[in-house]
């Protein structure tokens, strides 16, 4: 389904289109159930398959809503790594995440957003040093944090507080 929007409306795979789907695959680890139905697949497994799916479109930005979401700790590794390098050149990929530590670690811009009555507001945007700061999480989230450099990753961490 990821070729649909670059094929004509009846037209079948060409050989480029099967080459794509199957790096697509082959990059978020989709391979073992590809074939399986997907009514006969896990939470995770269909969360990756729609990641190799939009791969598979070769569009130039990426929207992605908690593309970790139904992931072990192995497999939300893997996308968040994976969305990096494929990030990089001529695509964006705007993600949501929920993760604060692993935005830290694997965006480079952040938008922090606060909920309000009318939907939410941004608290602050920019790289994370700048936006993930101990006053701008306790002014959206209203939990007290800590933040600081892991000393074996060196990127941000938060741990809530309260």
């Amino acid at each position: 389904m990821g070729r649909y929007v670059r094929q004509d409306r009846f037209t079948l795979k060409s050989a480029h289109d099967v080459e794509v789907i199957d790096a697509a695959l082959e990059q978020v680890g989709a391979t073992d159930w590809a074939d399986r139905p997907v009514r006969q697949t896990s939470g995770g497994e269909r969360q990756l398959t729609s990641l190799a799916r939009a791969i598979a479109q070769e569009a130039p930005t990426l929207v992605l809503d908690e593309p970790t979401s139904a992931l072990d700790l192995n497999h939300e590794q893997r996308v968040l790594q994976l969305l990096r390098p494929w990030a990089s050149g001529h695509r964006t990929v705007i993600a949501v995440l929920h993760d604060i530590t692993q935005a830290a670690r694997y965006c480079d811009e952040l938008v922090l957003l606060a909920p309000t009555s009318a939907g939410s507001q941004v608290v602050a945007q920019g790289p994370p040093e700048v936006v993930l700061t101990p006053a701008f999480l306790e002014s959206a989230y209203g939990v007290k944090v800590d933040v600081r450099r892991s000393e074996v990753t060196g990127m941000l961490t938060v741990t809530p507080l309260d």
